[in-house]
């Protein structure tokens, strides 16, 4: 089932899960809509994708399970969202000045070129680039909301990993699904190979054999055997990644000269470090060779 409106009033929001409470005016009818959402502001243009429940306590309510939340685009709409005090140091009076005098570019303006609002008397440098920064710190987070929709994980899981990887986490997960693998969320491989899939990686690309090894080891090291057999780690992992050996060969010798969290003592590969190593920092290495 699918709701559109506008977010006209939240009444409850939780930061760190993404939970939120809100109503949505659809249509001239007023809906109460509660989910992992990853948050939502007045002002906010949202399709929901869910369905109605009866809850016990505060009755009918539209259970969310995924949402599209689109920044106002309009001056009305602007001004509407600015005047219900979602940024800092922006009030009803600041918001009219501000959508007066840049129009349909008021939030382009907040989001890239802040300085240009110490045009306006109050606003300062610092003013500016506070009002900007937490735009664009919840702009980001619906954005990565968003996405982990897209590959059916939950706003929780998004909001956990906005915050390991900032601003640029849809852009880092574009470029490497795999950093899912490690933490803060841990994914099994299975399921982030699938998202690199869809997201048009090949099977024997240079990122996924190293990532595959990385992943066998770190499971290694997380049940108590941090040293494994270069045999048995390369014909574990060529039979999930279902690659022949002879392309792990020469990715696993890679790793070793160019990562110092692995060694190779004898015929054994050690991970030098515990079972929760910073697996994205060295995928993350591994990709800027």
């Amino acid at each position: 089932m699918k709701l559109e409106g506008t977010v006209e009033h939240v009444i409850y929001e939780n930061a760190d899960s993404g939970y939120a409470v809100f109503e949505v005016d659809a249509g001239g009818t007023d809906v109460v809509v509660a989910g992992n959402v990853g948050g939502v502001d007045n002002g906010m243009s949202v399709t929901v994708y869910g369905h109605m429940v009866n809850h016990p306590s505060y009755g009918e309510q539209f259970r969310a399970e995924t949402i599209e939340a689109r920044l106002p685009e309009d001056r009305t709409a602007i001004l509407s969202y600015l005047s219900s005090g979602v940024l800092p140091y922006i009030g009803p009076s600041t918001a009219k000045k501000i959508v007066a005098k840049f129009g349909d570019d008021t939030l382009t303006v907040i989001a890239e070129t802040p300085q240009r609002l110490c045009e306006l008397k109050g606003i300062t440098e610092q003013k500016a680039a506070i009002i900007s920064n937490e735009f664009r710190r919840m702009y980001g987070v619906r954005e990565v909301v968003a996405w982990f929709a897209r590959y059916g994980m939950t706003a929780q899981q998004a909001v956990t990993c906005y915050r390991a990887l900032g601003p640029h986490t849809v852009e880092a997960l574009t470029q490497n699904p795999y950093l899912l693998c490690g933490e803060p969320l841990q994914l099994k491989f299975g399921q982030v190979d699938t998202i690199a899939a869809a997201l048009q990686f090949e099977t024997g690309c240079r990122l996924r054999v190293a990532a595959g090894l990385l992943y066998a080891l770190r499971h290694n090291a997380g049940n108590g055997h941090p040293c494994l057999p270069r045999d048995k780690l390369l014909e574990s992992t060529s039979k999930f990644l279902r690659l022949p050996l002879g392309d792990l060969e020469a990715a696993l010798d890679e790793l070793l000269a160019a990562l110092p969290e692995l060694v190779q003592p004898g015929d054994c590969v050690l991970v030098k470090a515990s079972h929760s190593m910073a697996f994205e920092r060295i995928v993350q290495a591994l990709t800027q060779n």
